[in-house]
Order: structure tokens, then C-alpha cells, then sequence
């Protein structure tokens, strides 16, 4: 294990890699002593962020990056319901996420509006530094339904594991197919009229 955290280290501190995902977005890799683990923390080019809302790697991790002008939020790629165990969808004909599971639905900018979801979306923290978007991906910032942030909810272990997908949370990693999956047309929509 040290061997890896070394190795990965010293990989990370000495590379700049580039990222191909479906938005294009070049990722500079740092480590940081301030925020989150070594080599956990991503430096993402503003400019290279497109408006809307796209599925994303991170680091080799998914995340999905939704930016509506300077605002711009990393969320976690699965539902605060079900205790993380189901991906959530972007509706972009109604401008919310959705998780057709259970029938719950966030805003764009991941608060909850309706379902039996237990929370708004979970994110990665993240914060704009000059001109580039800086991710810790060490850790999960909970939200609680008013958007505020919470201690992780109770019954789940603040991100360190998730049973059913068998894998850290924190560590869900990207694939091709979960991008296909998320930027196809998810199952299910609400209707844009009713939701004002």
C-alpha cells in the first residue's frame, strides 16, 4: 500500500495528463497537503468547462460538472437515495437531474425538489481559484434538502464504502459506458410544465 501511495505520488507530481471525456476537458493533475489526500485533488481549465450539464472523468473518476454561467458544482454520480446505490440522469428538456428509480428529482444545482430522495445531491467539494476549477475527489460533500451542507447522513458511512456497488464511493470510477448511460435519454422525465 505505501509502495502504490508512493508510486502514485510520484506518477502524479511529475505528469500533466490529458483527459479525454465527453466534454473534451483537459484535467492538470496536483497534489496538494491542504485539500484531500495526495493526488486526489483535480485542476480543471475554466474555459475548457462547457455550459450544461456533462458527464465527466475525473482523475478516473466519474463525476459529473454542471455549469450554468460562473456557477459551476461537481456532483457525485449517484443517489443520495438508495444509499448510493443507483446513478442519477440529467432531463435536459426539464433542466433537473432525476433518479428514475425511485422518482426523485434535484434542480440543476442539486437541490431537492421532490421524491423520496433524503437529501439534495451529493458533490465533490470544488471551488474556483483565478481561472481553473479545483475537485478534491478524496472526500463527499453531503447536502441536506435546503442545499446546506451536512455531517454525512446517518446509516451511511460518509462516503468511504458503498455495499452495493462494492467499490469506496469516493473512488466510483469512470467508465465509457456509465458516460453513454448518462448521456443518453434517461428512462424517464418530468414534465418541464409541471414542475414550475
Amino acid at each position: 500500500m505505501a509502495l502504490r501511495q508512493r508510486l502514485l505520488r510520484g506518477v502524479v507530481a511529475g505528469s500533466l495528463l490529458a483527459l479525454a471525456t465527453a466534454v473534451g476537458i483537459a484535467i492538470a493533475v496536483a497534489t496538494s497537503s491542504s485539500a484531500g489526500d495526495p493526488g486526489t485533488v483535480a485542476r480543471i481549465d475554466v474555459d475548457q468547462i462547457e455550459e450544461g450539464v456533462h458527464a465527466t472523468n475525473v482523475l478516473d473518476r466519474a463525476a459529473i460538472i454542471a455549469r450554468d454561467g460562473d456557477e459551476i458544482a461537481v456532483f457525485f454520480p449517484l443517489s443520495p437515495h438508495f444509499d448510493g446505490s443507483r446513478h442519477i440522469d440529467w432531463c435536459d428538456e426539464a433542466g433537473v437531474f432525476v433518479e428514475w428509480e425511485g422518482g426523485s428529482i434535484w434542480t440543476r444545482g442539486g437541490k431537492k425538489l421532490s421524491g423520496p430522495t433524503p437529501r439534495s445531491l451529493d458533490r465533490y467539494p470544488s471551488h474556483v481559484d483565478g481561472d481553473v476549477l479545483v475537485v478534491d475527489l478524496s472526500t463527499i460533500e453531503y447536502r441536506d434538502v435546503f442545499d446546506r451542507e451536512v455531517d454525512a447522513p446517518p446509516g451511511f458511512d460518509g462516503g468511504r464504502s458503498n455495499v452495493l456497488v462494492g467499490q469506496p464511493a469516493t473512488d466510483y470510477l469512470y467508465t465509457d459506458a456509465w458516460a453513454r448511460s448518462f448521456a443518453a435519454a434517461p428512462k424517464w422525465c418530468p414534465d418541464p410544465d409541471r414542475l414550475s
